[in-house]
């Protein structure tokens, strides 16, 4: 609500919707997760770092602007290790999609980023939840050999067809988009960054989990896609056309009916499934 009517940015508002939903077949379970709440912070920014405040002095204009958006960088922080790179991402999109290249407040962005997560990985105990996440990546890096027969690629890979389907459906339309729009910086950017998460998100998890916390650490790789697509493909740098929003709907339906390939029938107990 704050993104759409407050920020003016309808582009944060369906981004929200479909990374909350896409890709997701446990919902039920996630109503307390700090991914999901990092997932919503990291599209606040988003809406924030595109919205101007009314102010007519520069440099209180560039102050509150900037001091707004390390609060919410905040929120993300304090919500979970991951939202490092979809915040990273999210600055460096702003500066490829405005070509603002001279925008210093958004390297300073970038760079407080960088040093909040770098006292994050110093100060995080060994044991502690986010200290086995930083413990998995880092072992990790002997099974990069064997990327390709990691429990966490073949999870990806056997649902891309199904849970995954509308995600792998929305990469390559926008890849394919940026590509005829010669819009190479943008093509170059948005596969090394997207593909860049999905690797740490393998090696991360290369050992495997119940399926709940799979999907759940794929989750942040739709803000990769998702924003993008919305943003590039959908909008189209003009107004959007009704197929492109209808294919939003349609998605938002089909994933919302949930993955009933999914569901097992208990034996001697007709129509109850888990």
């Amino acid at each position: 609500l704050i993104s759409v009517y407050l920020l003016r940015n309808s582009v944060a508002g369906v981004a929200i919707m479909l990374v909350l939903v896409l890709g997701i077949r446990h919902s039920f379970f996630h109503s307390v997760t700090e991914t999901h709440q990092a997932v919503v912070y990291i599209i606040l920014l988003f809406a924030w770092l595109y919205y101007s405040p009314g102010i007519r002095q520069k440099g209180l204009r560039i102050f509150i602007h900037l001091a707004i958006a390390v609060l919410i960088m905040l929120l993300c922080y304090f919500a979970h290790p991951v939202s490092l790179f979809p915040v990273l991402f999210i600055i460096g999109f702003r500066i490829l999609d405005k070509k603002d290249w001279r925008n210093y407040s958004l390297y300073a962005l970038a760079i407080i980023t960088l040093l909040l997560f770098t006292l994050k990985f110093l100060t995080t105990e060994e044991q502690s939840y986010e200290g086995l996440i930083f413990s998995s990546f880092s072992g990790s890096m002997d099974s990069a050999r064997d990327f390709f027969g990691l429990y966490s690629f073949r999870y990806f890979l056997k649902r891309i067809g199904g849970q995954y389907l509308f995600i792998v459906i929305m990469a390559l339309a926008t890849g394919i988009y940026y590509l005829y729009r010669k819009a190479w910086l943008k093509l170059a950017y948005f596969i090394l960054a997207g593909g860049g998460f999905f690797v740490i998100t393998v090696l991360t998890y290369a050992m495997g989990d119940s399926d709940m916390a799979m999907e759940r650490a794929f989750m942040p790789l739709g803000i990769f896609i998702i924003i993008p697509f919305v943003n590039d493909f959908i909008r189209g740098y003009g107004k959007p056309d009704l197929p492109s929003y209808a294919f939003v709907v349609i998605a938002l339906l089909v994933s919302l009916g949930g993955d009933h390939q999914n569901r097992r029938y208990l034996p001697g107990e007709a129509g109850v499934y888990r």
